[in-house]
Order: structure tokens, then C-alpha cells, then sequence
């Protein structure tokens, strides 16, 4: 999905900020359920908290706190291109689902990487999952095009 410019949407109270260091534990457990879920993946702790660790120290992972001061959704710019940025690791853990808070964090995260000159914000986005992409056409993204991916698994025979 692309997004080019911003729809007007109403949004939850809270703020959308860049994750703090000391979150990074709850981050690294986000992203391997982000993973488990998105991607049909598992993977272990140990390996995501340095990546954890790092996507917040370098100024990419944002987190959308509610007004209870809790983080209850987050997202990551994930790779800068030309003109553009493409955006990855969107999660919000089941029991803050249906609130908008992912809708308010995209929102806050896209109209950010847009004010800084990219021209487009992209992500990719699973078409089995018409929850998640609603929450992304509301904010103004669209589906560009079908990418399918193929895995070749080696047969062994003895």
C-alpha cells in the first residue's frame, strides 16, 4: 500500500512518539508476535531485542501511548528509499485492537515521514487481513499492486 497524502480521520486521545530504550523489551515481544501473526514466523527473543534495541536507538520505532500513559501500538520506518519511506513491524496487541490506536499511530507516524520531504509513505500488507488494511485506507493509504511470495522448500529423498 502507498500513501501519498493524508485523509482526515478522527482519531483517539494520546500521542505518538519515538520508543524510549527502556521499552525495548516490550518492543522485541511485539515484534515476534508482529511476526508470528503477519508472517507465520517464529522467532526467539534473544534474537529480536538487539534489533529491538537498535530500530530505537536509531530514531525508528514509534510507539502510540494512550492517555493512560500506556504504549498500545506500534511501527518502525524501515527503509529509506528515493522518495519515499517504506514503514514495517505496524502491531497492536489484541486487547487495544478496534480503538483506533493503530490507526492514530500510522497516521501520526506517515504525516511525519510526509513533513519531512518524502513523497510517499509504502508498506506491505497481508489482502487475508481486510481489518488491518481498513485501518490503513482510513488514513489515506492505498493498494498499489499484488506481490506474492513463494517459498521453495528443498525435498529431501533417501
Amino acid at each position: 500500500m502507498e500513501l501519498k497524502k493524508l485523509l482526515t480521520v478522527n482519531l483517539p486521545e494520546g500521542i505518538s512518539r519515538k520508543a524510549k530504550a527502556d521499552e525495548a523489551g516490550q518492543i522485541a515481544g511485539w515484534m515476534i508476535k508482529f511476526s508470528a501473526e503477519a508472517l507465520e514466523e517464529s522467532i526467539l527473543y534473544e534474537t529480536q531485542l538487539p534489533k529491538a534495541i537498535e530500530i530505537i536507538e536509531e530514531g525508528r520505532m514509534y510507539v502510540f501511548e494512550n492517555r493512560e500513559g500506556r504504549i498500545v501500538s506500534m511501527a518502525a520506518a524501515s527503509r529509506q528509499l528515493v522518495n519515499g519511506i517504506r514503514l514495517n513491524y505496524v502491531y497492536t496487541p489484541r486487547e487495544f485492537r478496534n480503538t483506533g490506536y493503530a490507526a492514530a499511530n500510522m497516521y501520526y507516524l506517515s504525516k511525519g515521514m510526509l513533513e519531512k520531504g518524502n513523497r510517499f509513505c509504502a508498506l506491505f500488507v497481508d489482502k487475508k487481513n481486510p481489518m488491518s488494511n481498513r485501518v490503513y485506507k482510513k488514513i489515506g493509504y492505498e493498494i498499489l499492486e499484488n506481490q506474492v511470495d513463494l517459498r521453495l522448500i528443498a525435498k529431501q529423498t533417501f
